[in-house]
């Protein structure tokens, strides 16, 4: 079983107890695909790449979701309502 964050949000920490709480499911992890026939060295290196190409699509992500709501809140803007504030 992997262990929930002990407090919601932000602390101190954080992030060396999610290494300890995902430790045992990497190790098993490692062990399985190793006694497939690959090394530990290609293992590892392909769980930096998977790590770091999910990193990249996350902020992709957000980076598009940004965009789109800029685009939205600027489509929303209607002749009529930029005519009607330039009046006032």
């Amino acid at each position: 079983m992997i262990n929930a964050p002990k407090w919601h949000g932000p602390y101190p920490d954080r992030d060396i107890d999610c290494q300890q709480a995902i430790e045992w499911a990497f190790q098993e992890l490692m062990e399985n695909v190793i006694a497939t026939g690959w090394s530990a060295e290609e293992v590892a290196e392909a769980i930096e790449h998977l790590a770091m190409a999910d990193k990249r699509a996350r902020e992709e992500n957000a980076a598009l979701d940004a965009s789109l709501l800029i685009a939205r809140v600027l489509a929303d803007r209607t002749p009529a309502t930029r005519r009607d504030t330039r009046e006032n």
